[in-house]
């Protein structure tokens, strides 16, 4: 999977139909065309195109279960991952998935996306990266945003509108999620885990399903729609990277993805609580949030409080430049192991990152 600047890995995994495998482990697939091998699954084969276009290395896709009902044979599916090390889950193939003789049944389309979204909250480190339904005006999307997802959470981003792309049988409207994460993959191996990931070029993308007005582009943007924009000379881009909190440290992707990777690292560093000296335990503690973030020096600072007996208060503060303009101390009280993120006051120094991002 696609290397980032600190040498960690972006692990992707893709769901998709039901193949000819007897359980739905996730396969390890290497380039787009080995996508292939799933039958029926044209948004499928073009979203992991999209991601190897955009910058991403091998990747995994996950087959559904075998249940008659889409709903179930997701949930199985969801179920099954939880054991799997896992960044990124996108479910190019939904609309597909849960079409109807009308068409898209969109109850359902939501109720998966919201079982997603549930997910990868329980497991607490991995993120969703969810498509709209397919045709969507921006009125519709601001009502599927507040009326059907509704949810405040840093572990579900979405992207809006689809993507018209160059196929082998012409042209055709696909969901953006396999480009967009292609182009994240690229930028985190680059720049780290911290690289910004708004204003980002989709390669292989020839235009927007929707172009938004200005007006419509803030309305989604204050509800944390991320929009992909059509931009003439610059070609189709990424304008926004916001997650689905309202949190004002949480709703930037790159804040989110940190604090969700140092939380079980940082646990599994002080599993060895209270028998390891204070001072090993901040050797342990800066050497774990160095190797999974390539953070430097200046980048965080790091606090033990002992208290009576066998207590202590750990005391991780996040640099404001790391944080887009937010300074953050993460608070974990032992032997507990309770995990606290709080907000410090808003530094003029760092403003926050531009909106794009």
């Amino acid at each position: 999977m696609a290397d980032s600047g600190n040498g960690r890995t972006l692990r992707t995994v893709f769901l998709g139909r039901h193949g000819h495998w007897p359980k739905p482990e996730p396969l390890r697939v290497e380039s787009a065309y080995e996508a292939r091998s799933f039958p029926g699954e044209d948004l499928l084969w073009q979203s992991v195109r999209g991601w190897f276009a955009n910058g991403g290395g091998p990747c995994a896709i996950a087959p559904l279960a075998a249940q008659d009902d889409p709903l179930f044979a997701l949930d199985t599916t969801l179920q099954m991952l939880e054991h799997h090390h896992i960044d990124i889950v996108c479910f190019p193939g939904l609309a597909e998935h849960v079409r109807s003789a009308d068409g898209v049944d969109l109850e359902a389309f939501g109720a998966a996306q919201r079982m997603m979204v549930e997910s990868c909250i329980a497991t607490g480190d991995r993120l969703a990266v969810l498509d709209p339904p397919p045709g969507l005006e921006p009125d519709e999307m601001r009502d599927w945003r507040v009326d059907v997802l509704g949810a405040d959470t840093s572990h579900a981003v979405i992207y809006y509108p689809w993507l018209r792309v160059d196929t082998d049988a012409g042209l055709a409207w696909v969901p953006p999620c396999g480009h967009v994460v292609g182009a994240w993959a690229q930028a985190l191996r680059r720049g780290g885990v911290l690289a910004a990931l708004g204003n980002l070029e989709l390669a292989e993308v020839l235009d927007v399903a929707v172009n938004v007005t200005t007006y419509e582009q803030e309305m989604l943007t204050r509800l944390n729609v991320n929009l992909l924009r059509a931009m003439p000379s610059w070609g189709v881009r990424t304008w926004g990277a916001r997650t689905l909190s309202v949190s004002p440290w949480l709703f930037q992707i790159p804040t989110a993805r940190l604090l969700a990777t140092l939380k079980p690292v940082v646990f599994d560093r002080i599993a060895d609580y209270p028998h390891i000296g204070d001072h090993e335990l901040v050797a342990e503690l800066d050497s774990a949030i160095r190797g999974v973030s390539g953070l430097g020096d200046d980048a965080f600072t790091i606090r033990l409080l002992r208290a009576t007996g066998e207590a202590m208060r750990v005391e991780i503060e996040l640099n404001p430049r790391v944080t887009h303009g937010y300074p953050l101390t993460i608070v974990i009280e032992l032997p507990e192991g309770r995990w606290t993120v709080l907000e410090t006051e808003h530094s003029l120094d760092s403003p926050p990152a531009d909106p794009r991002g």
